[in-house]
């Protein structure tokens, strides 16, 4: 019923090209995947990891979950993949483990 897809949110907010493209093509994967068979509709969450290794992270995630959110696969992927949610966060420590997981358990 669910797709986890986990990308580093790290480098998809920097424009890392190749992330980009990598990410891109995997969301479109998802997309051809749900129309070839429409009776696929599992709920899609979007999952950034590495958010510890921006800058931005520790002075101002929401910067980061914005800069994140706007990169244009993302954008475009929750939009096409049934709106798909978008969560982001660190596993460095446990303490950000634990946020990143109550943040993805609020989507369930």
């Amino acid at each position: 019923h669910y797709v986890w897809y986990l990308f580093r949110a790290d480098l998809v907010a920097a424009g890392d090209p190749d992330t980009l493209d990598r990410v891109k093509g995997h969301l479109a994967r998802f997309k051809g995947w749900m129309d070839a068979d429409k009776s696929l509709r599992p709920r899609i969450i979007l999952i950034g990891t590495h958010a510890d290794v921006s800058p931005q992270f520790e002075a101002d995630s929401g910067k980061l979950i914005d800069a994140v959110r706007s990169a244009s696969p993302i954008k475009l992927g929750m939009v096409k993949l049934n709106h798909a949610d978008l969560v982001v966060g660190s596993l460095l420590t446990d303490k950000d483990a634990k946020r990143l997981i109550r943040r993805l358990g609020s989507h369930l």
